[in-house]
Parts: structure tokens; sequence; C-alpha cells
């Protein structure tokens, strides 16, 4: 693993945490939690982060210069000069975005933002957001799980949907009939995916997600219109398949056998003796690697329009327009983007 850029802070008193970034205000609950204390700012330890500050850095830099936002601008020149001009694009103003880096080799976030927008700045969470689209492949896997294959045949077709679902479509003409489900999870095709939802259990998928670490605030209208988690939650499920099937993290007190990314990697008292240590992950297979394999190979398939990604990669949209997410992927990161509106 190589060596992370190392920053000290001061852990803020509890009045002041609503200035914190999103990064700092996750790794001070999980620290509260670990060390089952309700006020670590009060000291006696020493917290070192699993933040990988350059690539935080350079990931917010690109941030203020696509918003072409006065926003660290003066600092991101003196730090990190980008060295590639990016896209000029304009941008409404109340659009929001958040991301989060994650190794899933090792459950460590290497970077997160908060919900952004430049007028209010980052907010100090990440909020849930409908995943749309981005619950399709474990819909899909749940049907492997009992038979399917990419080359099953699967119908993008308005027969068997409700009226409500019915009308979230301008016009008939966006189905398009019988395809592979390969061709319908590459290509982002909702119809299918929620005629098979239909015809299981909704529970069993909830609970495959569930296995994944993906935790749904709410589950009514997927692939639609719901699928509610946020970017965290999304970027441990995808994960699992970066790496070969197995889910890492820690142990999260109060949830027994459930793990969860961390934000810390280690934690010393005054005497610098270890009171936590996070280096090593604890591991759960959650899939085989020839289920792993097959829904990678298809969410790599259709690349072709961005071949500067290195990875497999699943762009997730709501119906409505107020949600796009784009999660990219390979064995050594997961990264996850979220661009939409405020609840």
């Amino acid at each position: 693993q190589a060596a992370r850029s190392l920053e000290v802070l001061p852990l803020l008193t509890r009045e002041d945490t609503a200035a914190l970034p999103a990064f700092y205000t996750t790794a001070r609950e999980q620290l509260s939690k670990a060390i089952k204390s309700n006020n670590p700012e009060w000291g006696g330890v020493k917290v070192i982060t699993t933040m990988d500050t350059d690539i935080q850095n350079r990931l917010e830099c690109a941030l203020y210069d696509m918003y072409r936002t006065a926003a660290g601008k003066a600092e991101c020149e003196r730090l990190l000069p980008l060295r590639t001009s990016l896209p000029v694009v304009s941008l409404p103003d109340d659009l929001q975005v958040n991301f989060v880096l994650l190794d899933p080799s090792n459950g460590q976030v290497m970077a997160m933002l908060g919900d952004y927008m430049p007028a209010t700045g980052q907010q100090n969470y990440l909020h849930p957001h409908p995943g749309g689209s981005l619950v399709t492949p474990f819909i899909y896997l749940n049907g492997m799980l009992q038979g399917m294959t990419p080359a099953t045949l699967v119908w993008d077709t308005p027969t068997g949907l409700d009226e409500s679902t019915l009308k979230q479509y301008s016009s008939m003409t966006e189905f398009h009939g019988p395809m592979s489900v390969r061709t319908a999870l590459s290509g982002d095709h909702l119809a299918p995916a929620a005629r098979l939802l239909a015809g299981f259990d909704q529970s069993s998928v909830v609970a495959l997600m569930s296995s994944f670490g993906l935790q749904l605030y709410a589950s009514e209208g997927m692939p639609y219109t719901s699928g509610i988690a946020d970017s965290l939650a999304f970027a441990q499920a995808y994960g699992v398949f970066a790496n070969d099937g197995i889910k890492t993290g820690f142990a999260n007190p109060g949830q027994a056998g459930i793990l969860a990314p961390t934000a810390i990697l280690r934690v010393l008292d005054d005497s610098q003796a270890t009171v936590l240590d996070r280096e090593k992950p604890q591991e759960q297979v959650v899939i085989n690697s020839a289920l792993t394999f097959l829904v990678n190979d298809m969410l790599t398939a259709d690349n072709s329009y961005a071949p500067n990604i290195n990875g497999s990669t699943k762009v997730g949209t709501s119906i409505d327009g107020a949600n796009y997410w784009r999660v990219v992927y390979a064995p050594n990161y997961v990264f996850v983007l979220w661009l939409g509106y405020s609840d």
C-alpha cells in the first residue's frame, strides 16, 4: 500500500463541527463509537485517518475548476496546478455534487466530499439519494443466482408495468423490445429490471443488496425512483464486485456481523500505545468469483464512449432526471459520483 499523505488537523468542538468537511465528520462519528466516547474532542488520543490528501485535493480542485468558482482557486493553483484543462460546463446554481473514493481491498475511505454547491459550500455529511438504475446489477445478480446468464432474453416492453410507472415514460418508442441481460444492464434499460423485480420476492433482492453493504433507506419504486442510499454505501457495494466477491471492512459497533468502511486507520494514546488499529481489514465472501466476473464483464462491455475509464463502470439515473450517478471501479479503487438536486 502506498504511503498516505498525512495532515494534522485539530479536532473541533461539537459546536464547530458544522464547518467540518464530511470526511472528518464521518471519522469523528466512527471514533466516538470505536472508543465509546461521546466527546472525543476532549483529546488524549492521536488519530490517523485513511484520507489520501493528495487525491482529496486533486478531486476537490477538479470540482472547483468545473464549477469555475473562486472557492479554493488560489490554493489549488499553488498546490495542484491542473495539467489537463477540464471542459467548460454550464451548471445550474442549485445543482449539487458529492463523491466517495474507497479502496475495496481494505475498506478504507481515501477521499470524500459531502453534498456541495458553490452557494453553500460542502455539507458535513453525505445525503442519501435515490439510486435509480444503480441498483439494477443487483436485480440481475439475483436472477443469475437462480440460473439466468448474461445471454438470457429479457423484455424491454410496457407489458406488466403498472400505470404509475408507465406515466414516467414520455413515449412508447422508449421501449426496445427483446434484448439480452447484458444489453439491458449496460444500456441502462429500466423496464426489464422492473419486470424481473416484480417476478421476484423484492425482500430477497433487498437482502442481497444488504449483504453487499448497501443498506437502503427506502426500496419502494425500484429501479425507477427509489433504492435510496448514500454514496459510501454504494461504494462499499460495488467494492464487492471490484474485490472479487469479497466485502472488506471493520466491525460496526452495535451491529453484529456488519462490516463497514473506515475513515480511521489508527488511534494512539498519549504514550503512543495503539488504542485502535484498522490496518488489516476483516473479510466476508458475498458471491463467488464466477458471478463477480460476469457482472464486471457486463459493466465493462459498453466502455467505448469512455475510453479513459480503466475498469468497470455503471451509470445510474432516476427517471425524473433529478439524480445522476457514475460508479467506476477496479481492484484497487471504487469511485462514486452523484450529481443532482436537493430532495
